[in-house]
């Protein structure tokens, strides 16, 4: 499902979702054709209903999170952490819905192996480390 308040971003959701066509046969890119089947729309109609308090409760977390940083001296401002950690963000005029709360530590292998031992959930999703800078 795509939502969208940009004509243009819409025009070209609508362009992949049929074989990358915008006139029937021509086509401008690859695209795709891919249809929910009624189970899962079903399943999406019922969780629909509940996802604007899924988000709240997110955020409520988030912003626990948020505060416990705060709180114990460890949130760094900056693309680059030093001691502590830097926090996510919301971008201004959107609402996060806290998917993840992806945090950046310079320690980050050591951080996970501390979190490990306390059997506290954690994964690195993003590998890659940036070498741009050195410390």
């Amino acid at each position: 499902m795509v939502t969208t308040n940009s004509d243009d971003l819409a025009e070209r959701a609508k362009m992949l979702r049929q074989h990358g066509m915008r006139r029937r046969y021509y086509h401008d890119e690859i695209g795709w054709n891919a249809r929910m089947d009624g189970f899962q729309g079903a399943i999406l109609s019922v969780k629909l209903k509940y996802i604007d308090g899924w988000n709240q409760a997110r955020r409520t977390v988030a912003r626990r999170y948020h505060a416990l940083f705060r709180e114990a001296g460890l949130a760094e401002s900056g693309p680059y952490p030093f001691h502590g950690v830097v926090l996510p963000h919301e971008v201004a005029g959107s609402k996060h819905v806290w998917h993840q709360y992806v945090i950046r530590t310079a320690r980050r292998d050591a951080l996970r192996a501390f979190l490990t031992e306390r059997r506290i959930g954690s994964e690195i999703y993003y590998p890659s480390r940036c070498t741009c800078r050195k410390r």
